[in-house]
């Protein structure tokens, strides 16, 4: 999207879509990804979200995407990731 609502380990804001990639390039420049595990997913006549796991060298992570179907495509709404409280396991 060319907006979107973006949440990393607790500063979020309405960002642009560059402004995204770039949090995003960093955060992943910061944690070396060892696995995705996707929990759930979720769609409706105009949304879908993914709720994923996603474990690094620095720890796990909760990730929510909710997405917006526009015509054919899905785009990207709202990106959450924050970190996973492991004593709560």
């Amino acid at each position: 999207n060319e907006n979107l609502t973006v949440n990393i380990l607790g500063k979020e804001g309405e960002i642009s879509r560059e402004e995204a990639r770039q949090q995003i390039k960093a955060f992943f420049g910061k944690n070396k990804i060892n696995k995705l595990i996707v929990k759930f997913e979720g769609e409706k006549t105009r949304s879908n979200f993914l709720i994923a796991t996603l474990i690094t060298d620095q720890g796990s992570y909760r990730v929510n995407v909710f997405f917006k179907k526009t015509d054919s495509i899905s785009i990207i709404h709202l990106l959450r990731i924050e970190k996973v409280n492991e004593s709560s396991f």
